[in-house]
């Protein structure tokens, strides 16, 4: 019997491609759709990016005088 390689491929979700419940799901999936990682909206917001990471995974909240250009990233 001859070998015959085969490849598999389907459809591949995109990373934003969810419903966001919270502050930071809405950063997070705001940064995906524009292709920032979470180093480049530490920057933007003047956070650290530990700061970014516990806001995505919902372990933190964004801070009041964060709020205002959070709105700015957003586009709101």
């Amino acid at each position: 019997m001859p070998y015959v390689a085969v490849t598999l491929k389907s459809l591949r979700t995109k990373d934003y491609d969810f419903e966001p419940t919270s502050r930071g799901q809405h950063i997070k999936k705001h940064r995906l759709k524009l292709g920032l990682d979470q180093q480049e909206v530490a920057k933007l917001l003047a956070v650290s990016v530990t700061t970014i990471i516990n806001w995505e995974k919902g372990y933190t909240k964004p801070a009041i005088h964060a709020v205002p250009a959070i709105i700015r990233l957003l586009g709101y």
